[in-house]
């Protein structure tokens, strides 16, 4: 298959200076250091923690031995997605765990998950990306050990993606 038999969706959050940061992690800093009517051209200095904003968690962030993400080759990162829309069974509960027999009743309503794919988790709780203290929590949606386990052991999926900051 060619890149024009798919369909690219950006799910990211713009970067900017109040994004959301994990607590203790550096604030994500942006200075102008040249404007288009100064310098002809405009330019951002960027600081940004790794585990700021949209991104993707390498291996290498919980094993010692994991893959660090230039060792991680481009192509493997365009994966189909599965998206579960959990919206309705986490609704505003704080702390929410997305559980196996969720994921199971989904697929009994939709389709089987695809292997090699990646599944993508939506709580619905992006809709706080700009309230940061509603944002952290002291708790916000995850996925359950087993519900990890019962994805890539029994579905063969090759990576999870949740909107939160999990």
């Amino acid at each position: 298959m060619k890149l024009e038999d798919f369909r690219v969706i950006d799910l990211t959050h713009p970067v900017t200076a109040n994004m959301p940061v994990w607590p203790g992690d550096p604030l994500t800093r942006l200075k102008t250091t040249a404007t288009l009517p100064q310098q002809g051209y405009y330019l951002h200095r960027l600081s940004i923690g790794e585990h700021s904003g949209t991104h993707v968690g390498a291996p290498r962030h919980f094993l010692e031995t994991g893959a660090e993400m230039a060792a991680i080759p481009a192509e493997r990162l365009f994966l189909q997605a599965t998206k579960l829309d959990v919206r309705t069974v986490a609704g505003d509960r704080n702390p929410f765990l997305v559980k196996p027999e969720q994921i199971v009743e989904w697929e009994r309503r939709h389709d089987a998950i695809q292997s090699g794919g990646l599944v993508l988790l939506h709580t619905g709780w992006s809709d706080f990306w700009h309230d940061p203290e509603r944002y952290w929590g002291p708790h916000f949606p995850g996925i359950t050990p087993e519900s990890a386990d019962l994805l890539v052991r029994e579905r063969g999926v090759k990576a999870v993606g949740i909107d939160s900051a999990g």
